[in-house]
């Protein structure tokens, strides 16, 4: 009977197990690890799929597979334990033939923080295809690929969807946040839910804006009035 094993409320024997069941993969190793910049930890499930569609050099490399896996794994899995997906070619193993789980946490680290590293130097801002991109939605961008960590950012232009990148509720949460940090704008989920394009979402930002910025003018104004009031009250009181 395999071993239960739990990390932060997540039971990663039974993610493991759901995503083996689909038959679309022959390894699997779930794990939780916090990436560098992120306020969140994230739930990361190694893979080795039966069939590739795609050759690479890389362990990490995205492939087109993780569409079909995503899709069934939302079907079995509630929202929380839907994992990222990162495609391996074959995943350590130990003395004893087991997958070696601390081998695959510490390369999966590394490898999320050679590509913050990339990231912080990097213009995330030009897509591949060349796509003008406005101000907001370059800034925006750069929140996506730091939230969900590990897409590629010459892939993500204004057209991109933040859940087809296999967004969970977790990323959306730390979507708000971010967009609340860095343009002073409370986005609703379920704008988030109803404008999951990049571009989209940029303009439901960009309207709410001058919205913010107007409250800010007229907080200043009542502040002002106020003062000049009791200054003016004080100054006819004192004769």
């Amino acid at each position: 009977m395999p071993s239960t094993r739990t990390s932060g409320g997540v039971r990663l024997d039974v993610v493991e197990a759901e995503l083996l069941a689909t038959g679309l993969v022959s390894a699997v190793a779930a794990l939780k690890l916090q990436p560098p910049g992120s306020h969140t930890s994230l739930l990361v499930a190694c893979v080795v799929y039966k069939t590739t569609t795609a050759t690479t050099t890389s362990p990490m490399r995205p492939r087109k597979n993780d569409e079909e896996l995503l899709a069934r794994a939302r079907a079995r899995l509630p929202a929380y334990m839907v994992p990222r997906l990162v495609a391996w070619e074959a995943l350590p193993v130990n003395r004893n033939g087991k997958i070696d789980r601390s081998r695959v946490l510490a390369e999966v680290e590394e490898r999320f923080r050679h590509r913050q590293e990339e990231l912080d130097a990097a213009d995330v801002a030009v897509p591949s295809d060349g796509a003008v991109m406005t101000p907001t939605e370059r800034k925006l961008k750069d929140l996506w690929c730091r939230v969900l960590v590990g897409i590629p950012p010459a892939h993500v232009g204004p057209e991109a969807d933040f859940f087809a990148w296999g967004a969970s509720s977790l990323d959306t949460a730390s979507l708000i946040a971010g967009i609340r940090d860095r343009f002073d704008v409370q986005m609703p989920l379920r704008t988030v839910y109803e404008h999951p394009r990049l571009a989209a979402m940029a303009a439901c930002i960009d309207q709410e804006q001058p919205q913010t910025f107007a409250e800010h003018a007229e907080a200043i104004k009542a502040v002002l009035r106020h003062d000049s009031t009791t200054l003016v009250k004080e100054v006819a009181t004192s004769f």
